[in-house]
């Protein structure tokens, strides 16, 4: 039979929270964020970011074109809807 705390409820003894790593895991972790290959090997992180940086800026680039040199204010929506959305992702 369990304890009981003086108003008769049952006493709750927290766990503590099992923080063993396994080694092998960290290591296969750490091998993830590189992508390797005959000629280089990569830092996964830095290539997402700066492949999407890229496109983006692509993105950007041919939005503001289109604003300056289409004169027919109908088409312009997409180009500024464009815009918002990439800048919205940016500023989340």
């Amino acid at each position: 039979m369990k304890p009981l705390t003086h108003v008769g409820l049952p006493v709750i003894h927290p766990r503590s929270p099992d923080h063993a790593i396994d080694m092998e895991e960290k290591k296969y972790e750490q091998e993830e964020r590189h992508w390797r290959s005959c000629c280089w090997d990569l830092n996964r992180d830095s290539t997402v970011f700066f492949s999407k940086l890229f496109i983006s800026t692509c993105v950007v680039g041919l939005c503001i074109y289109q604003l300056i040199m289409v004169a027919d204010c109908g088409s312009q929506h997409m180009y500024s809807g464009l815009l918002g959305i990439i800048l919205g992702a940016y500023l989340k």
